[in-house]
């Protein structure tokens, strides 16, 4: 009689983020060109960073790359100009956006914590979100952009998203820059940055 036979079983999954308090739907994305909530579930596809920056990166994917600069944020269909130039500013003072993000580099599992400055309630918030980035049809996000493979304006710019309590396009309607600050310390004409 045989004996006992062991079989091994190898098991790989993904496991990754998905952030419920911003769904990857036309919930977060609300109103946008007079699209009904149909038509942007079926013309928004939610992509990691690291799927996104595939394409045109030999390196992959990083939350930071060698030096920050205002020129690595590109404003996408978005009217949220205010917080591309607070970011931008912040992009200007060395250190200053690292100090944003307690998450400090790229991570697979897709979850980074961003700190904000409540100016209405004096009190820093910390801010938890995923690494999945509304796109078009062609791949590319269809609200800020990065420059090249940093993902650290695309995840800021949905961090204020869900910190402002807002979708996408509300950021638009916001006087953003009045009363809350991105960065961590000393006023700098609406924005808190501490270097």
């Amino acid at each position: 009689m045989a004996g006992p036979v062991c079989v091994a079983v190898a098991m790989c999954a993904c496991v990754c983020l998905r952030d419920k308090s911003f769904p990857h739907s036309h919930a977060a994305i609300g109103e946008w060109k007079n699209k009904t909530p149909e038509q942007i579930d079926s013309e928004v596809q939610w992509r990691r960073i690291a799927d996104i920056v595939a394409a045109s990166s030999r390196t992959g994917a990083k939350l930071f790359a060698d030096r920050i600069e205002p020129g690595d944020i590109c404003q996408g269909q978005l009217g949220d100009c205010w917080l591309m130039s607070a970011l931008a500013c912040l992009a200007n003072q060395e250190g200053a956006v690292q100090q944003v993000f307690l998450t400090k580099e790229y991570n697979a599992y897709g979850k980074y914590k961003v700190r904000l400055y409540d100016a209405p309630k004096e009190a820093w918030v910390t801010i938890a979100v995923d690494d999945w980035i509304p796109c078009g049809q062609d791949g590319r996000p269809i609200f800020a952009k990065p420059n090249g493979d940093e993902a650290w304006v695309l995840l800021l710019e949905k961090a204020m998203a869900k910190f402002k309590k807002k979708t996408l396009p509300g950021l638009l309607r916001q006087a953003g820059w009045r009363e809350h600050h991105v960065g961590s310390g000393v006023p700098h004409r609406g924005l808190r940055v501490q270097v």
